[in-house]
């Protein structure tokens, strides 16, 4: 009786050999509930944001105002009614004309009489004194000098129509503008009035200096 013939190989060299498996073509493959799903690698693509150009972008940085150094606020003053305006306006009128009352007289005799002239309307004015009094033409010029003086200066103080002329333009500038006339204005003339004549006298004899 003859044995089979067995290959020469050990049974190590068995365990070492991977077992072959053979699909049974019967039995349908059966997707694990494990297994992963399968990505399909896509291109990665970045485009930069669609933005119009900003022209404030391109403008300096501005300073940014600090209260500690904003001017004072000027206050409003509030408005008067018109017929305050027109006060206002006659009131400056009548300074104005005080005070060309006063200086007026003064600036035409120093620019029609000399030195010499008014010296002799003093004594032309003595001697009218007397009774009797024997004008030369010399003298008879002089008067007719004096009587244009005395026309000039009595024609100097505003008429009545001459005020009413001027208050009412006046007195719309003043209400454009909102200007107030206070009392100041009138503690103005009054001084005017009374320290003028007194300071006239003094010019005359400075130029005699």
């Amino acid at each position: 009786m003859k044995t089979p013939d067995v290959p020469n190989t050990s049974l190590i060299d068995i365990l070492k050999e991977e077992p072959e498996f053979k699909a049974d073509p019967n039995i349908k493959p059966e997707t694990s509930d494990f297994q992963e799903p399968v990505q399909t690698e896509q291109p990665i693509t970045t485009e930069p944001p669609k933005t119009e150009p900003n022209p404030t972008d391109f403008e300096p940085p501005q300073a940014q105002p600090n209260p500690l150094f904003e001017p004072p606020q000027r206050k409003v003053k509030p408005r008067l009614s018109e017929k305050e305006y027109e006060e206002s306006a006659e009131m400056t009128i009548m300074l104005f004309d005080g005070t060309q009352t006063l200086i007026l007289p003064y600036l035409y005799q120093k620019s029609i009489f000399t030195r010499e002239e008014t010296r002799k309307l003093k004594e032309l004015n003595e001697r009218y004194k007397k009774p009797e009094v024997d004008l030369s033409e010399e003298d008879q010029k002089l008067l007719a000098k004096y009587h244009d003086y005395k026309e000039l200066s009595d024609n100097v103080p505003f008429t009545e129509q001459e005020i009413e002329l001027l208050k009412n333009p006046l007195a719309k500038v003043y209400s454009k503008y909102n200007i107030h006339v206070g009392p100041e204005l009138l503690l103005l003339g009054a001084v005017t009035t009374v320290i003028v004549p007194r300071l006239l006298p003094l010019f005359s004899r400075l130029e005699r200096l």
